[in-house]
């Protein structure tokens, strides 16, 4: 027991963080890049079918045909945006990672902050600040 205990002693301990990439950051890098593969995907398929409806039953085209285009552009442009939302978080995460001494900031964003707001006319503006 005295040896089991000795044995897993270090091994046991949490790892402590070394200012290395954080796990969010690649896992949600990694949601970005597929997210944005799906974009792709389904834009260039959802497309095509929209060309095909118009080249061959434009005006009376059946429902689920329409559907069917309609549902793949939805879903690429769901994709997109979580993509970009995806990519955008990773990339705060990793700027913003902590280098395992509370007391520095250095090679980080200090105390970051976001800043969102809705134009005049429905767009949007956003902001990402910090001192360094």
């Amino acid at each position: 027991t005295a040896d089991a205990s000795a044995s897993r002693g270090p091994a046991s301990e949490p790892a402590k963080a070394h200012g290395g990439v954080p796990v969010a950051s690649v896992v949600l890098a990694g949601v970005g890049v597929v997210a944005l593969g799906s974009f792709a995907f389904f834009g260039l398929t959802g497309r095509s079918d929209v060309d095909a409806l118009r080249t061959s039953c434009a005006p009376n085209c059946t429902d689920s045909g329409v559907g069917s285009a309609r549902a793949k552009l939805i879903i690429a442009d769901v994709s997109l945006g979580v993509g970009l939302v995806s990519l955008a978080v990773a990339t705060v995460l990793f700027v913003t990672r902590s280098d395992g001494d509370s007391s520095t900031a250095h090679g980080s964003l200090a105390h970051p902050r976001i800043d969102a707001s809705v134009l005049p006319g429905g767009g949007g503006a956003a902001s990402l600040t910090g001192r360094f």
